[in-house]
Formats: C-alpha cells, sequence, structure tokens
C-alpha cells in the first residue's frame, strides 16, 4: 500500500514535469519557427537560384523562386502546421525522457535508503518518493526563487509527502529533523535565500520567522534524538549540519520578529541566548561525532569548508555570549567563552594549516573570513576588549583588518565599554 502511494506521487511527479516540458516546448518551438524560418527561406532561394544557374536544375522545379520571402504570419502558421504533423513525437519524447529520469533518481533513492539501509521500512517509502520531488526542486532553486508559483505544484506535493511519511518515523528519532531541513529549509539555506515577505520595509516577516523557528526544529530535532539509521546520520546529518547551523546563525533575529537594529532586543530575550548557548556546546558535540566516524573524515579531508564553517558558527555564537556577559556586568577576561573565542579567531587567522586555509573556493573562503573579521562587532572585541581592556597579546593580523578607531568604537559601543568599565 504504501509503496503503491510512494510509486504514485512519482507518477505526479512525472505528469507535472511532462506538462511544462510539452508547455515550454511548444513555446520554444514557436520562437524557433518565427527566429529562423525567415533566414531559411532565404537560404532556401539562394540554393536554387545557385542550382538554376548552373544548370543542375529547371526553374520548372522552383515555381515560388521568385515569390516574396515568407511573412511571419505565414510562417507560424507553416510553423503549427509542422508541429501538427509531428505530434506524437512531441508528446512522446518529452514523456520517455521523463520517465527515465525520474525513474533512475526514483531507483538510485530505493537502493540507497530502502535495500541497503532498512530502517523504518514504511516511512522510507515515502522518503524515497519525497526526494525525488526534492531532486527537480533542488536544481530548479538554483535559478529562480523557492516561492516561484513554477514550483508550487511540487512545493505542495512535498507537503503531502512530508506529512503522511512522518508520521511513521518514531517520535525520538532525529530522521524527521533530516526531512525538514532536505525538503524545507535547504531549498532556502543552500542559496541563502530569505522568504519573499522579507522586503526590507520594517514590515514583520512572518514567512521568514516560521522558516527560522523550522530550522531550529530540525535543529534541535536533530541534536537532541538519537538516529536508528547510522547512514541517515552520516549522510545527511553530521554532512550538512554545518550549514544547518550556518544559516540559522546568520538569520536567527528574524526569530524575534527583525534583524536589522535587533541587537538590543536579542540581548534581552531568553529564548533566542538559550538556542546560542545551546549551539555553542553542540559544535564540541559535532566535533567528538565527526572524529568517531570514519565517513565524516574523509568528507572533512575533501571538503576543508565543513571544519571551517563549523568553526564560524561557533565564533559568532560565543561573540553573542560574550556580549550578553557585557551587557549583563558579568563579564570576566578568564571566562571559558573569551578564551575559546580567542583561540578559535588565532586559529583561523594565523593558523597556516586551518581549515579556512584550505577552502578552495576562493568566494565561499572570503564570505567565512569576512564574517570573522569584518563585522563591527569582532573589531570592538578584537581591538577594544580582548587588548584593550584584557591586555591579550593580540597579533597584529588580527587587529589591522578593518580596524575602526578608538573613536569610531566608542561611539558605537559606548554602552558596552561604559559596562567594562
Amino acid at each position: 500500500m504504501h509503496l503503491l502511494c510512494g510509486m504514485f506521487c512519482v507518477v505526479s511527479v512525472i505528469f507535472i514535469q511532462w506538462i511544462y516540458l510539452l508547455v515550454m516546448g511548444l513555446l520554444v518551438g514557436l520562437l524557433c519557427v518565427a527566429i529562423f524560418m525567415p533566414f531559411y527561406a532565404r537560404i532556401k532561394r539562394s540554393i536554387s537560384c545557385a542550382l538554376i544557374n548552373n544548370g543542375v536544375a529547371r526553374r520548372s522545379e522552383y515555381q515560388d523562386i521568385n515569390k516574396p520571402s515568407y511573412g511571419r504570419p505565414i510562417i507560424l502558421k507553416q510553423g503549427l502546421i509542422f508541429l501538427s504533423k509531428n505530434k506524437i513525437k512531441m508528446v512522446f519524447w518529452p514523456l520517455c525522457v521523463v520517465c527515465v529520469v525520474n525513474v533512475i533518481i526514483y531507483n538510485s533513492q530505493r537502493n540507497e535508503w530502502i535495500r541497503k539501509d532498512a530502517h523504518h521500512t514504511i516511512a522510507r517509502e515515502y522518503f524515497v518518493a519525497g526526494q525525488v520531488v526534492n531532486a527537480f526542486r533542488s536544481m530548479t532553486v538554483r535559478f529562480v526563487h523557492p516561492e516561484n508559483k513554477l514550483l508550487y505544484p511540487y512545493n505542495l506535493l512535498q507537503e503531502i509527502i512530508f506529512n503522511r511519511g512522518v508520521r511513521y518515523l518514531p517520535a525520538n528519532d532525529g530522521e524527521a529533523g533530516v526531512w525538514v531541513d532536505l525538503w524545507f529549509v535547504g531549498t532556502y539555506s543552500r542559496s541563502f535565500y530569505l522568504t519573499r515577505d522579507e522586503s526590507g520595509t520594517g514590515k514583520t516577516p512572518h514567512d521568514m520567522i516560521r522558516l527560522i523557528d523550522l530550522s531550529w526544529y530540525s535543529i534541535n530535532k536533530c541534536m537532541t534524538n538519537s538516529f536508528e539509521s547510522k547512514k541517515m546520520e552520516e549522510v545527511h546529518f553530521m554532512r550538512n549540519i554545518p550549514r544547518m547551523l550556518f544559516y540559522y546563525s546568520l538569520y536567527k533575529n528574524y526569530s524575534i520578529g527583525i534583524i536589522f537594529g535587533s541587537r538590543e532586543s536579542a540581548l534581552s530575550d531568553e529564548v533566542l541566548n538559550y538556542r546560542i548557548n545551546k549551539i555553542a556546546k553542540w559544535t564540541g558535540q559535532i566535533r567528538i561525532a565527526w572524529n568517531n566516524s570514519e565517513y565524516m573524515k574523509v568528507n572533512i579531508d575533501q571538503h576543508p569548508k565543513l571544519e571551517a564553517t563549523l568553526s564560524i558558527v561557533e565564533l559568532l555564537q560565543l561573540r553573542d555570549i560574550i556580549y550578553k556577559q557585557i551587557r549583563d556586568g558579568v563579564f570576566d577576561c578568564s571566562d571559558t567563552s573569551v578564551l575559546k573565542y580567542k583561540e578559535i579567531m588565532e586559529d583561523l587567522i594565523l593558523n597556516p594549516k586551518s581549515s579556512l586555509r584550505k577552502v578552495k573556493n576562493r568566494t565561499q573562503r572570503k564570505r567565512l573570513f569576512v564574517l570573522a573579521m569584518k563585522p563591527y562587532a569582532a573589531d570592538f572585541l578584537n581591538d577594544y576588549v580582548l587588548k584593550k581592556h584584557c591586555g591579550y597579546p593580540i597579533h597584529r593580523s588580527i587587529l589591522d583588518i578593518n580596524r575602526l578607531s578608538l573613536k569610531e568604537l566608542q561611539y558605537n559601543f559606548k554602552a558596552e565599554i561604559e559596562k567594562l568599565n
């Protein structure tokens, strides 16, 4: 029964993609006819004239040689006639292509997650079908926004599959968090999309708030529950958790309604600060789990961005924790958060073998570097708190990058400096 439901979902995907291909093929075909038919008519006349002039053909064989070139209405009419004569091929071939592609994806996912990893087999029938849907969505969101109307049928089908399949997962298994991340949060976080209601107008972005809360749900579900399937834990959780945490850390302030100018509200929000402290602790647990997994050791060696991203995530949490300590008047230079922050910063920037320096993609490496060094918060903690207030010997390579003058620091962080003094 559940196998049939999964296959029905795949058939639905095939049908939707087939309709899309037919419509796109028709539009592209008409466009090509409208563009290239005039050139075709001219070339045909030129060849005819050449054949007649060289005595290869007789003029009677080309009665229309002196007729004017086709006008666009005639061209479109001829194009439609051509399409109507080949309608069986136009319908059949797209259907064949769509069927073959989706059957290959479905069979591959089924081999990986049902035949070779027999856990929660009923739920996995839906997971495999959902992965077929998500494969097309993941490819499409590279070019269009996840909320584009073209994706509406796929998004709806993805929700239906999730709601039917997740009920067959145990409540204490972290796999449900993986489903949420792969199918709903990942479509945004892989390309750093925001929801469309986040337009920077100052209005409350309700969809963005829901997305960030959903992001936290997937992270918390995975981190606070065990996985019955070690393969699911390694392939879709351990490998993806840096991206999950990174996206949440960048936009976590949306959970209190806004992000720009929200530092004061964030510092006083108990739920948000609880989550920040949890993530800071989880980063250590994740590294332990990585060290105990041969699969992740190979992945980290091949993709140093994973380790670098996790370090930046930890750095962002420690930065917020230190700010909270300063605002609460409990800051201590010997606190473990301060020492850990200093240690990570020095390792990322000064260590020639750091994970950040190993990131091969220049754009990705620069993005992570900017998050570590460029914000005003980094200048304040490095220049004022660690060096001036605590007296730690901070290397010039850290202090001199995007450094603000002391006067600017005192203006931007007046409240924090008053607390420290």
